[in-house]
């Protein structure tokens, strides 16, 4: 006897796909996919799995930012020509519901360990740091990121954090995921995702399934012109790189730096190069560098700015806060 159950359509229209591209008819796409997953079953989904000891997570001073005030580290979005973004949001939800939807928005990108960057912030500090698992268990345990600050640093703690992580989505597509979690507390005020497309997606099952699974609905789409300022190359000479610290992949390479920030309280670099835009970036005292030509750990190289890029991301954050993504490319 045969199940008689109900099957979503826009997974239909995926087993239809995988009939026709394998020269199957529906019938024997569904068994040879319904054996396939029972011989070889993938991660429950809505289960976030903990990095453990590849937890990693850097804490910046920030001693002239604010809780409202949030700098980013992401490769950035410049391949998207129209930019829609389709957003869901919650308010007032728990931590246990928080990470069965990043389980979602895993599942949806199709995201690496390592893809995608985040920003952590209070009053005066911010955690940075790679990947959705690392994201995941920076909302879920405050206090071993509070254990990270110096005890010569006072942090500043305000009554809720605001955090931002983006990373690349399912065909050139993107993810933002913003938060807005309470201090000492397993609820957030507000907790959204953003899935940005370049355009109006011709297929949107993945979407759609997205929505099923995570429980929440996106909105239609809307556009967004990003505002974005460059340091201009003649400029690149004049900025020193001071870096405090190295970051060392899993092949023992150093592929990015902790830098003090050339903006860091400095009112007037900040309007030669961005205007009256991006005020943010002058909160904190060190910046992440994305190193465009890895090398050995033991070597000191004499590096050089290979490019400086700023953009609004305020769109992303939900309105809960203001978001700058600082693109801070350097060479040797």
């Amino acid at each position: 006897m045969r199940p008689n159950i109900d099957i979503p359509w826009s997974l239909h229209g995926r087993v239809k796909d995988h009939a026709e591209s394998n020269d199957l008819d529906l019938e024997e796409a569904y068994i040879a996919l319904l054996k396939d997953g029972l011989e070889n079953p993938s991660p429950r989904p809505g289960n976030m799995e903990d990095p453990g000891e590849d937890y990693e997570v850097r804490f910046l001073e920030a001693p002239e930012s604010h809780i409202s005030e949030l700098v980013t580290f992401f490769r950035g979005l410049d391949h998207m020509s129209e930019p829609l973004i389709f957003e869901a949001w919650r308010s007032d939800i728990h931590l246990s519901e928080v990470k069965k939807i990043l389980a979602q928005v895993k599942q949806f990108a199709a995201a690496s360990p390592k893809s995608g960057n985040f920003t952590v912030g209070q009053q005066n500090g911010a955690w940075v740091g790679s990947g959705i698992e690392n994201f995941a268990r920076s909302l879920s345990n405050q206090e071993e990121r509070y254990e990270m600050v110096p005890d010569s640093f006072g942090l500043d703690t305000y009554k809720s954090e605001s955090a931002l992580f983006i990373c690349d989505g399912p065909r050139g597509n993107s993810v933002a995921v913003y938060a807005a979690p309470r201090t000492n507390s397993d609820n957030f005020r507000r907790f959204g995702v953003n899935i940005i497309t370049d355009g109006y997606p011709v297929d949107n099952r993945g979407m759609l399934d997205f929505m099923e699974s995570s429980g929440l609905s996106l909105d239609h789409g809307k556009s967004w012109e990003q505002e974005t300022e460059r340091v201009p190359t003649e400029d690149h000479e004049g900025i020193q790189i001071r870096p405090v610290e190295k970051i060392v992949g899993e092949d023992n390479w150093v592929h990015g730096l902790i830098c003090e920030n050339p903006f860091y309280n400095n009112e007037s670099a900040i309007e030669r190069y961005f205007g009256d835009s991006f005020r943010e970036l002058a909160g904190y005292k060190h910046v992440v560098c994305e190193l465009q030509q890895h090398h050995e750990i033991d070597d000191d190289e004499d590096y050089r700015v290979e490019s400086i890029q700023a953009t609004d991301y305020d769109r992303i954050s939900g309105g809960m806060f203001s978001a700058v993504n600082l693109q801070f490319n350097v060479t040797w």
